[in-house]
């Protein structure tokens, strides 16, 4: 992803989306383009790789799928799985 926008991560510092607070859990997430989409990733599995427990990082990812399943095609499906095995 940085290879493609330049630094998706571009912002200041210990700031959400550049309006310099953390993010707390109930905050709505606004996701306009792929930068945003990617940012926010990045910004999760930062905190994923902060904390290490497999089990909640497992039980978020399957929750993303889950909630995302009326927008996800096939294909879409299909990369998923694909990331998974490189895995």
């Amino acid at each position: 992803a940085d290879d493609l926008f330049g630094g998706v991560d571009s912002g200041p510092k210990g700031s959400f989306g550049g309006t310099g607070k953390a993010m707390q859990s109930g905050d709505k997430v606004v996701l306009k383009d792929l930068k945003d989409h990617l940012r926010h990733a990045k910004k999760v599995g930062e905190c994923i790789q902060g904390h290490g427990k497999v089990n909640l990082c497992a039980a978020f990812l399957k929750e993303v799928i889950q909630q995302s399943k009326d927008v996800l095609d096939d294909d879409a499906i299909t990369d998923i799985i694909k990331s998974c095995n490189v895995i």
